[in-house]
């Protein structure tokens, strides 16, 4: 377990940052899997079109993504450990697939690193696979000290009546 996020914040600010951080990835998501079913929807075709089933996949597990992550930010408002473990469950089931879909892009390195574009985006996705690892293990961190005996960070509006940040 961890006793602050990146150094510099509290586990509690940490576990804001890392919902904040779901929601951006999960709003990059929506709008690219939205991006690509209205591609796919022309004039003629079937919403019902089997061939559609991913995209409609992908929004439902990045809208359910968004659900658990409002949850952790009222979780954290809260205190309530209850309403933070769906979103670090959720999150661990994503990654799961992350690690599996990372797997099958390298089965395919060769070809990846032929085009400059999927070599970035390659290395971008292990890169984001990491950073998400970090939030889990600072969520799970703050719901450790949350069960211990209480948020054993600073509330947030100490920190204002305090001056700053420390």
């Amino acid at each position: 377990m961890v006793q602050s996020c990146c150094g510099c914040w509290n586990l509690r600010q940490g576990t804001i940052a890392s919902g904040v951080w779901s929601m951006i990835l999960s709003a990059i998501n929506l709008g690219l899997s939205g991006w690509g079913l209205s591609l796919n929807l022309g004039p003629g075709v079937d919403p019902g079109d089997p061939r559609l089933i991913p995209s409609y996949i992908t929004i439902g597990i990045y809208a359910l993504w968004v659900i658990f992550t409002v949850l952790l930010f009222i979780g954290v408002a809260q205190e309530m450990t209850g309403l933070l473990w769906p979103w670090w469950v959720y999150t661990i089931i994503l990654e799961i697939l992350q690690a599996v879909a990372i797997v099958w892009q390298f089965t395919f390195v060769v070809y990846i690193f032929l085009v400059w574009l999927s070599a970035l985006l390659f290395i971008l996705g292990i890169v984001i696979f990491f950073v998400n690892i970090y939030a889990l293990i600072g969520v799970f961190s703050y719901i450790m000290e949350l069960r211990r005996g209480g948020n054993q960070s600073v509330p947030m509006h100490n920190v204002a009546e305090k001056g700053g940040y420390y």
